[in-house]
C-alpha cells in the first residue's frame, strides 16, 4: 500500500537526545528516567490485512523522529496520596465482560472489510448515542475518555499548538490513573479508552500496562492509541494488541521519509485490520484549536460537538471542556473529589456545551473556533 498522501507542512522535530533525562514536573515531584522499549515475547505468524486511510480525525503530529523514544520520568512520591485500589470483579462477570469486549472488536474489525466508512462511522456514532442515553441519561455524553499520560511530543506540526509552546517531559503518576480507572469503572465505561491530549502516547514507555490496566478495570472497554507513528514498532505493536489495543489511530505528516514508510507498509501488512491511517496536511477541515494555531482559508464552524467527543482527562486529574482547551484555562472539576458524571452534569459545564452546539460561543477560545474572535 502506498502511504505517500501527504504533501507540505513546517513541522520540526525534537529529538529526544536533545532533553534533559531529569527534570522537575510540573507537579513540584522530581521524575527519574525510564528505559527504552525492548520485546519480551516474540511476535506472532504475520498476518495479512487491510487499512483504510480517513480524511476525518485529528492526531499529534509533525515530521519524522528518531524510533527510540524518549526517556520518561515517573514520580517517586504520590500525587493523590494512597489511590484507591480497584475491586477486581467477580470471575464469572470477568469472563462475560472479556467475551463481550471480544466479539465487539471482532465484529469491528469485520465491519471495516464489509461497511463503507462514513456509513459505519455514522452507525457507531448513533449506536453510541443511544447507549448514552439509556446509560447516563444524555445522548451528548462523550463517546470517548481521553487520559492524558504525559504532556511530551516529539513533534511540532504548525496547525498544533505545540508547535509555538515546548512540551515539557512530565507524566501522569502511576496513583492518578488509578483514580481515572477507577471513576471509568464506577460508570461502566464500554466506550473507547485513549492515551491522550497533545502528547504521544507511545513515548510513554508505561503505555503497555496502562492498556492492561484498563482492561482489568473496564474489560468492556475500548483502548486506542493514537499515534504519529513515529516510535510504533512491530513489538510494541503486537504487545499492545495482547494487552487490549483494539485500534492505532496513525497521522502521516510530510516531510515524507522513506524509512518511515517502510515500517508503516510493515505494520499495514502484519496487523493491518487494527490499523486507521489518518491524512493531517493537506486538508480543508483544520481547527485552528481554539485560536492558537493559524490555518491558512480557515473555514469558521456554525456547531460545535467537541465536548461530546471526548472527555479530556489532565495529568493532573482535571476534566477541562474540550481538546482545545490547550492552555487549560476552562476546569470543571478533578477526578479525586468528583465522579464523572457528577463533573459532567456540573450546571457551568452543561452551560458551555449547550452553547456551542447552539452557535453561541461565551468562552474566547470558543469564540476563536466560530470565527467571532
Amino acid at each position: 500500500m502506498d502511504v505517500n498522501i501527504i504533501n507540505r507542512n513546517q513541522g520540526h522535530a525534537i529529538a529526544p537526545g536533545s532533553l534533559p533525562q531529569r527534570y522537575d514536573g510540573l507537579d513540584g515531584q522530581t521524575g527519574r528516567p525510564g528505559f527504552d522499549f525492548k520485546p519480551t515475547h516474540e511476535l506472532p505468524t504475520p498476518r495479512a490485512g487491510h487499512t483504510q486511510v480517513e480524511e476525518s480525525g485529528e492526531s499529534p503530529d509533525l515530521p519524522f523522529s528518531p524510533t527510540t523514544p524518549p526517556r520518561r520520568a515517573t514520580s517517586s512520591g504520590s500525587l493523590v496520596g494512597n489511590a484507591v485500589r480497584l475491586k477486581p470483579l467477580k470471575a464469572t462477570g470477568r469472563l462475560y465482560l472479556r467475551v463481550k469486549h471480544n466479539l465487539r472488536k471482532r465484529v469491528a474489525l469485520l465491519s471495516r472489510h464489509l461497511v463503507p466508512n462514513q456509513a459505519r462511522v455514522k452507525a457507531i456514532i448513533a449506536y453510541q448515542r443511544s447507549v448514552n442515553w439509556l446509560r447516563y441519561g444524555d445522548p451528548n455524553f462523550p463517546r470517548a475518555v481521553a487520559i492524558e499520560i504525559s504532556v511530551f511530543c516529539n513533534r511540532t506540526c504548525h496547525y498544533c499548538p505545540n508547535s509555538t509552546n515546548k512540551t515539557p517531559k512530565v507524566f501522569m503518576s502511576e496513583e492518578m490513573f488509578d483514580v481515572a480507572l477507577r471513576r471509568l469503572a464506577e460508570i461502566r465505561w464500554e466506550g473507547i479508552v485513549d492515551y491522550n491530549f497533545y502528547n504521544e502516547p507511545t513515548a510513554d514507555d508505561r503505555l503497555i500496562e496502562f492498556v492492561k490496566k484498563t482492561r482489568e478495570a473496564v474489560p468492556a472497554a475500548m483502548p486506542r492509541v493514537i499515534t504519529n507513528g513515529d516510535y510504533l514498532t512491530a513489538h510494541l505493536a503486537h504487545s499492545l494488541i495482547q494487552a487490549g489495543v483494539v485500534n492505532f489511530s496513525i497521522s502521516r505528516h510530510y516531510p515524507v521519509n522513506d524509512a518511515w514508510d517502510r515500517k508503516m507498509r510493515g505494520l499495514l501488512e502484519e496487523f493491518g485490520p487494527y490499523i486507521t491511517l489518518h491524512r493531517i496536511w493537506p486538508r480543508e477541515d483544520l481547527s485552528n484549536r481554539g485560536g492558537e494555531v493559524k490555518i491558512e482559508n480557515y473555514r469558521p464552524i456554525s456547531t460545535c460537538d467537541a465536548p461530546a467527543v471526548a472527555l479530556n482527562i489532565l495529568h493532573n486529574g482535571d476534566v477541562i471542556l474540550c481538546c482545545c482547551d490547550y492552555k487549560r484555562r476552562h476546569v470543571f472539576g478533578n477526578i479525586t473529589q468528583s465522579g464523572l458524571l457528577e463533573i459532567w452534569r456540573n450546571p457551568g459545564f452543561a452551560v458551555q456545551r449547550e452553547n456551542v452546539r447552539n452557535g453561541s460561543p461565551q468562552y474566547d477560545i470558543c469564540k476563536a473556533c466560530f470565527g467571532k474572535r
